[in-house]
């Protein structure tokens, strides 16, 4: 026995048995709710999981950030879930050994048309290398240092 609620206001919300009735953004979704596990995850899963857990860990560091420049909302896919599968795609599964290989280099911090570098100089001091002098904005923090990489 369940109770579906429908508003004009507020969408459609409720339960009945295993199914969820929800209004996310606009969009009337349901879903059925997973079954509680009695017996214990096989260490692929385990691993699966602890994925997870880390991608979260991670991202709670700059998930306000994340919120506001990776990307743009696009449906139901919000910046914050853009920002989790990118920091779960760089956490590699290694299923053989069990184990996590974390690709850091892969991992973007925002996502999409930022502020543009404005160089004040730009030289080559030796064979195959550049550098590009541009304006400090650390706001006045010293021993902050930009890299660019390529």
């Amino acid at each position: 026995m369940g109770k579906v609620i429908d508003s004009i206001i507020s969408g459609t919300s409720g339960r009945t048995g295993r199914i969820v009735v929800a209004n996310v953004n606009g969009y009337e979704i349901s879903r059925i709710r997973p079954k509680k596990l009695s017996k214990a995850p096989t260490p692929k899963q385990a691993l699966i999981k602890e994925r997870f857990n880390k991608s979260v860990l991670f991202l709670a560091s700059y998930k306000e950030y994340a919120k506001a420049f990776f990307g743009t909302k696009v449906g139901l896919r919000s910046t914050y879930n853009s920002a989790m599968s990118n920091v779960m795609n760089a956490l590699v599964c290694d299923m053989d050994n069990l184990q996590i290989l974390p690709n850091y280099h892969q991992i973007q911090f925002s996502k999409g048309k930022g502020i543009d570098l404005q160089p004040l100089a730009i030289s080559s001091p030796t064979p195959l290398t550049i550098q590009i002098d541009w304006e400090n904005n650390s706001m006045g923090s010293n021993g902050e240092t930009d890299y660019m990489v390529a």
